[in-house]
């Protein structure tokens, strides 16, 4: 029975890897950029990045959680990705954003919060403004755990 479990191990290790993504994203709220580092996320948990900006009480949050299957229908792979923004402001959290974003394997989906009629949103004329890309964590053979 040893055997088999130490047989086993490698394996469960390679399965939790191929379910771990890097997502890289870009933040404006109110048109000044935040910066976000990148984060390694497991699919089905969630994670969470918080800063407190140096200027006093002004403090915002991402957080971001990964479908763990994502669109096996669509021509490029497609990870849907729950995302939710929220700034600190007079002594409470309120949410800036909250949706879910298809976004195709290599490509970078947008999400953008505006005030009134906003033709072409930009990071300039809305309220949240933000890319975020995805791409599965892959190892080469000799990093496999």
């Amino acid at each position: 029975m040893l055997l088999t479990l130490l047989v086993a191990m490698p394996a469960l290790g390679m399965a939790q890897a191929n379910d771990q993504f890097v997502v890289e994203s870009e933040l404006w709220i109110e048109g000044q950029v935040h910066e976000v580092p990148v984060m390694i996320v497991t699919a089905g948990e969630p994670a969470m990045v918080s800063r407190k900006e140096d200027l006093g009480e002004e403090r915002w949050r991402l957080e971001i959680e990964l479908e763990p299957d994502g669109d096996a229908l669509s021509p490029v792979p497609t990870h849907w990705v729950s995302v939710a923004i929220q700034q600190f402001s007079d002594g409470e959290w309120e949410f800036l954003a909250d949706s879910i974003l298809g976004v195709p394997e290599g490509q970078v989906a947008t999400l953008s919060v505006d005030e009134g009629d906003v033709s072409d949103p930009s990071p300039e004329n809305s309220m949240v403004f933000m890319n975020i890309g995805v791409s599965r964590l892959s190892f080469s053979p000799e990093q496999q755990p």
